[in-house]
């Protein structure tokens, strides 16, 4: 999401599923952290953060490769 990781999509997502009480989800959240960004073009300030595209394909595989060896 283009938003903060603290209180923002994924923190509504992981809060719903533990009311639901599904223990242990697989959720990716990734946002922005919650520290001080500096200014840039948007394009700079996704690459500095890990959210432009080549950054989110590695955190993905990443995931997907954990959940291969769990």
């Amino acid at each position: 999401e283009e938003g903060t990781t603290i209180g923002g999509f994924g923190s509504a997502v992981l809060e719903e599923l533990a009311h639901l009480a599904i223990s242990q989800p697989r959720v990716l959240t990734i946002g922005i952290p919650d520290t001080f960004v500096t200014h840039g073009s948007i394009q700079q300030l996704f690459a500095e953060l890990g959210m432009d595209a080549s950054h989110l394909l590695l955190r993905i595989q990443d995931a997907l490769d954990g959940d291969a060896a769990a």
